[in-house]
């Protein structure tokens, strides 16, 4: 229940209303973060128990590019300062009211305002009267004045005033008397005396030397100490503060070191003032020091549990000081830690939450009354397979697996049904949360397996009505808007370890001849699970785990097991295994089956099951006929996985370049690099590691020759129908130098840090000889050179008669050219509508031709059509290409286990998929 001030109507009720007013803990909070990749600001809910984010959606856009946000400390306003130029709505400064119920904004028409070219940082005076905006652009920092009735701003007398060269950040004392600003192009802070009026004078001895590249600043909540992040020579200033005369002086032993190449990109200190975070964009990580009484820094090692955050950008405390918030513009989204106020230490809260395109600078604010967490969901899908609506396989079966994702969905720490045996009957509801499938008239609840915040999962009974239904989730007394769903007969999903449908098997055993599947072996199979490190042998058994071979007869609440008798299919490369018994246990079915002796050998051999007419989705598994760790010819070799599992990681460098030509579109040339280290763990669950960036093999795990794998689906944005999945995994992202320059018969180009992409617009990817260097190289990544050629692209020779394709047919391509020792061919479809799937089979160059499965085409939709001009185009994809065997461009680098120069070059048509 919300308490308001106007609502003390008793005497116990007119306490807690005191209370709430007097004490400095609150109970409301929020965070805001700006995306200047699309001009827009995105508002979450913080789970004051938890520390997990709900967004408010939709997000707002800003008047220009947001550089950084600050809040009011009443909390009703946010100021955001905005870069670009007046042609993208910058450079602005623009004030939004904050609505108290949901943490929404809304543009106060007082603003935007244009204080000056380049606005940077943004902070706030603790009583709220000033706003200070940094001017990268104009070396001039201004001042406003706050109505704190309407946010309205006015510039105070005198504003803007000069400071050092390219300020930047803006930190207010918390006394209010003082102001300092760092200033990267001069190597100093500016200290300031604050007037009452908000005019800046230079405080004593003023400026201060710095380093520089000194972006980040922040100030323990006493005052005492101001640390700054130097980006260049990677560290951390200190000075003591004087808090009578604002004076600085750099404390003994600073400047503290950061890991060399790591790149500081935020700074922040916990309300105790014992522990300061450094977010390092570069290196992908955060960086904890604890803070002596002197100021000095001691760095602390990092913990197990803190993952990597690709393009980390600021550090935000939420003002309690038990969770920080990590911004990470490498994956667009905002990555959650717990804080051990003993230690200092971080634990991750899980998979980062979703952001805008280029998550930057944000700020934290506590509210009071609390803003409850709205509850929704938004996905419910098999959940094994994911297979979003509008796919093949999107319907749900009668005694399948139901997985639904949303927000605030279940609680916050995950709860799971059944931990033994014993446990049973299972339950309708759990952790607080149930889900409801509504069928015309007839309601069922699921039973549920595992609930937490963001996902639900349970079992659809046997008995569910088949045909269109909707689904709920019920947490704690409030439900979700319904979703649709199909409940089908038959629609099998493999349960593989990314969660996403795709890429290696989690839960794949290897068997013996003598394995038999019941009970106990289902529960506790103890054999070892397949990996690139553990990969099976042509012939042996194999149990595998999927969801949706059909209903039972059984009491599924019950501890009991079935033999099923399901027609079914199991598809490993282009090759049927044998399926010897099939068992289900607590809505998932396990199946014992026996690899061809002539299966396909390599780290991603597709997997797949097909039964009731439906392709499931397609997980690989691994397989040799050595007794050792798996080995591609298109990506790592066997010594590379065991040299990953002895040093728990591997150390990667990709560089890709490309040519396609792609129909009535137009050609389409690239170039993109990506350094990055996965830790042993990452890198099983990954697929095709070596191959990532750029290019066609992108979205896929890469098939032994002669074999097809499908992506998963996904849903189609409105403005790219040609989406097509990534590998989403962890990684600590490696700075290789300040560009990469690609030398080629098009000249000589740069790719720039951090992303190290180049889509040329004037001279395309033409064959002939091509280098990659790194100049003098970086403490990451050492100086290498890589060297590849690019050879005319084979020809298709049936290309002009495929121009649609029957989905229920094998479809079949031919080719002639290409360099059989150095490359293999590509065939690469995709087709989008109302979701957009693709497929990737690869063959010898020799072969001359192949054919692509009809279980492969069924597991596509039906394309859907495209307006471009008065033009229609099909929105299916069709190409033949090539790619180089991995070891044609591999080199060496200090700092890289596994290096690779690669290409990709085809010709794809528009098809039609019906």
């Amino acid at each position: 229940m919300v308490f308001q001030m106007s609502k003390c109507r008793f005497f116990w009720l007119l306490a807690v209303c005191f209370l709430a007013a007097t004490s400095n803990r609150l109970f409301g909070q929020m965070l805001y973060v700006g995306n200047n990749g699309e001009s827009t600001i995105s508002a979450y809910v913080i789970d004051q128990d938890s520390g997990l984010l709900t967004e408010v959606m939709p997000r707002v856009a800003t008047p220009g590019i947001p550089s950084s946000v600050a809040i009011h400390p009443s909390g009703q306003f946010v100021y955001v300062t905005n870069g670009g130029s007046p042609a993208t709505g910058g450079p602005t400064l623009a004030a939004f009211s904050i609505d108290p119920n949901t943490g929404a904004l809304t543009l106060l028409s007082s603003t935007p305002l244009q204080p000056g070219s380049g606005p940077q940082g943004a902070a706030i005076d603790p009583a709220g009267k000033f706003v200070f905006v940094a001017h990268n652009g104009a070396n001039n920092v201004s001042v406003f004045s706050i109505d704190p009735s309407t946010g309205a701003l006015t510039p105070a007398p005198g504003s803007p005033f000069p400071t050092p060269q390219n300020p930047n950040k803006v930190v207010v004392h918390p006394n209010g008397q003082f102001v300092y600003v760092s200033a990267p192009g001069a190597g100093q802070i500016a200290g300031f005396n604050l007037g009452a009026d908000g005019s800046l004078t230079a405080a004593a001895g003023s400026p201060v030397p710095a380093r520089n590249g000194l972006f980040w600043m922040a100030m323990d909540p006493a005052g005492k100490f101001l640390f700054a992040a130097e980006r260049q020579d990677p560290g951390v200033l200190v000075y003591s503060v004087d808090g009578a005369t604002g004076a600085l002086t750099q404390v003994a032993g600073s400047p503290f070191p950061l890991p060399p190449g790591s790149g500081p990109s935020g700074v922040a200190v916990d309300p105790a003032g014992k522990f300061l975070y450094v977010s390092t964009a570069f290196s992908g990580g955060v960086t904890v020091f604890s803070i002596d009484a002197t100021g000095a820094l001691t760095q602390l090692p990092r913990g197990p549990a803190t993952p990597f955050v690709p393009g980390a950008f600021d550090a935000i405390l939420e003002p309690s000081g038990k969770f920080l918030y990590v911004p990470g513009q490498g994956i667009n989204a905002v990555w959650a830690f717990a804080i051990d106020t003993n230690s200092g230490a971080l634990t991750s809260l899980g998979p980062p939450f979703p952001a805008g395109v280029g998550p930057t600078r944000g700020a934290s604010i506590l509210l009071s009354p609390p803003i409850i967490p709205p509850i929704s969901a938004d996905r419910a899908v098999n959940a094994f397979s994911v297979a979003p609506p509008g796919m093949p396989n999107a319907g749900v079966a009668q005694g399948s697996l139901l997985g639904i994702s949303g927000k605030n969905i279940g609680p916050a720490v995950e709860v799971q049904s059944p931990t033994s045996l014993s446990d049973f009957p299972l339950l309708f509801e759990l952790g607080g949360a149930s889900i409801q499938i509504q069928s015309g008239d007839v309601t069922t609840q699921v039973i549920m397996r595992d609930v937490s915040n963001n996902q639900v999962a349970g079992i659809v009974p046997s008995t569910t009505p088949l045909g269109p239904a909707t689904v709920t989730v019920t947490n704690k007394g409030r439900t979700t808007a319904p979703l649709p769903i199909t409940i089908v007969p038959t629609s099998a999903g493999l349960e593989t370890r990314n969660s996403a449908g795709s890429g290696p098997a989690r839960k794949a055993w290897n068997a013996t001849p003598d394995t038999v599947l019941n009970l106990d072996t289902a529960v506790n199979p103890n054999l070892p699970v397949n990996a690139l490190n553990l990969p099976a042998q042509p012939g042996q058994r194999m149990i595998i785990r999927a969801t949706g071979l059909g209903a039972v007869t059984f009491d599924e609440t019950q501890a009991l097991t079935a033999e099923l008798n399901v027609p079914v299919d199991v598809i490993v490369g282009n090759k049927l295994a044998t399926v010897i018994t099939e068992l289900r246990l607590i809505g998932v079915d396990y199946l014992l089956i026996q690899l061809p002796n002539d299966a396909p050998q390599g780290c991603y051999v597709p997997l797949a099951i097909r039964a009731g007419g439906v392709t499931s989705n397609v997980a690989t598994i691994s397989i040799s006929s050595t007794g050792g760790s798996c080995s591609d010819a298109t990506g790592l070799a066997a010594s590379d996985i065991d040299a990953a599992q002895k040093s728990g990681g591997i150390s990667m460098g990709t560089i890709v370049i490309g040519h396609l030509e792609v129909g009535p579109l137009g050609p389409s040339d690239f170039a993109n690099g990506i350094f990055a280290r996965a830790d042993f763990n990452s890198l099983l669950s990954a697929f095709s590691p070596g191959n990532n960036g750029a290019g066609i093999r992108q979205g896929f795990p890469t098939p032994p020759l002669g074999s097809c794998v499908v992506t998963p689906g996904v849903p189609t944005r409105s403005d790219n129908p040609f989406d097509t999945p990534s590998d989403q995994i962890p990684l600590f992202y490696l700075n290789a130098g300040p560009a990469l320059n690609l030398n080629g018969p098009p000249g000589t180009v740069q790719l720039p840090v951090p992303n190290y992409s180049f889509n040329p617009d004037g001279d395309p990817i033409t064959p002939g000889d091509y280098t990659v260097d790194n100049g003098n190289g970086s403490p990451a990544v050492g100086q290498f050179k890589a060297a590849i050629t690019l050879p005319p692209p084979l020809s298709w020779t049936n290309q002009d008669g495929l121009t649609s394709q029957d989905r229920t047919q094998d479809l079949t391509v031919t080719w002639r050219g290409g360099l059989a020792d150095k490359e293999f061919v590509m065939i690469v479809g995709l087709s989008a509508n109302q979701a957009t799937a693709g497929f990737l089979c690869t063959e010898q160059v020799s072969a001359g031709r192949f054919t692509v499965p009809a279980w492969v085409l069924s597991s596509l939709p039906a394309s859907g059509t495209l307006m471009q001009g008065n033009q229609t185009f099909p929105t299916g994809l069709l190409g033949v290409g090539t790619a180089p065997f991995s070891s044609v461009g591999r080199f060496a680098a200090t700092g890289l286990d596994f290096g690779v120069l690669t290409y990709e070059q085809a010709t794809i048509n528009l098809v039609a998929y019906q």
